[in-house]
């Protein structure tokens, strides 16, 4: 009888699965969202606002609701990552449990 081997996407190795997807997708959307918004604002503004500096704020701003997001998509990642890392210590010994 085959002995059967525990999934590689079991208990936390889920959790940390789904942390990296989560982070991979959020931050994908993100940028194609950022990109279009900043697109279309700044024509927008350029063709219908002739002020600089409006533009410039307004392309400012996008960059900033951009990179928001995209900045906490990063942070699921590295938390997946993370808590791969402390599982895998944690079955090589390296925490006690008392």
């Amino acid at each position: 009888m085959s002995e059967l081997k525990p999934s590689p996407t079991s208990g936390n190795n889920k959790l940390i699965h789904a942390l990296r997807l989560e982070g991979r997708d959020f931050g994908y959307l993100c940028a194609h969202i950022g990109i279009a918004d900043t697109l279309f604002l700044w024509v927008g503004v350029k063709r219908w606002l002739s002020a600089w500096a409006i533009g410039f704020e307004v392309l400012a701003g996008m960059v900033v609701i951009f990179l928001g997001p995209f900045a906490f998509s990063v942070g699921f990642i590295k938390l997946g990552r993370f808590l791969e890392k402390r599982a895998d210590a944690k079955k090589a010994g390296a925490f006690d449990a008392s």
